[in-house]
């Protein structure tokens, strides 16, 4: 969530793990939102989102090594 004037714009962003832009492209989209530009606010939204992208990245994460071992035990 994104404060976004007087209400919270949803925002959801995923990349690839090796995209060595995707933070600055993220950065760039959140200057957009009203909210954003103050800083305070910027530091939280940034941490919160950049925890929210750590997780989803270590949930794929996980979910692709699970798959692969449940391949290798098939064979």
């Amino acid at each position: 969530m994104v404060p976004a004037g007087s209400s919270l714009q949803f925002f959801e962003v995923l990349h690839f793990v090796d995209d060595p832009e995707a933070a600055n492209a993220i950065e760039a989209v959140l200057r957009t939102f009203d909210g954003a530009r103050d800083s305070q606010r910027r530091d939280w939204v940034q941490t919160v989102l950049m925890g929210s992208v750590v997780g989803v990245i270590a949930w794929l994460t996980r979910r692709r090594k699970l798959a692969a071992a449940a391949n290798t035990d098939r064979r």
